[in-house]
């Protein structure tokens, strides 16, 4: 499913986002090039109301590196490695799980996966090959 279908007659969802090779070059521990219109378009659905969420195996100097070069481009988060307050006080917040509840996940190593109607086995495709990218 695309984003566009995603956010398709919902007033705001929620996007996890990697760090390293989604927004910016991957060059970890160092951090890469800034991919501009994906922090663009990031900065742009938190105006519109949607929550993002930062999503990243960083941790210590090299997230609070990742953290402050996002915010000195005017990307912040509304949560770092963790759910979003309005799921945290949800009834599905009640069970947290290790996984981080979002409608998107935005990853430079993610695959779709699409079970497509008349078949009974998934099938894996790359998102270069939905035209996604």
């Amino acid at each position: 499913m695309s984003l566009a279908e995603t956010l398709k007659g919902k007033k705001s969802i929620i996007v996890a986002v990697d760090f390293d090779g989604t927004l910016c070059k991957h060059e970890y521990p160092r951090i890469g090039m800034a991919y501009l219109g994906i922090v663009g378009m990031l900065k742009t659905m938190r105006t519109n109301g949607h929550k993002i969420i930062l999503w990243t195996c960083r941790n210590g100097k090299e997230l609070t590196e990742a953290i402050e070069w996002c915010k000195n481009l005017g990307l912040e988060f509304d949560a770092v490695n963790d759910d979003v307050e309005a799921i945290k006080n949800s009834d599905f917040g009640k069970y947290k799980s290790n996984k981080i509840y979002a409608d998107v996940y935005l990853d430079d190593r993610a695959l779709t996966v699409q079970v497509p109607k008349r078949k009974k086995e998934a099938e894996i495709v790359k998102p270069e090959e939905e035209g996604n990218g």
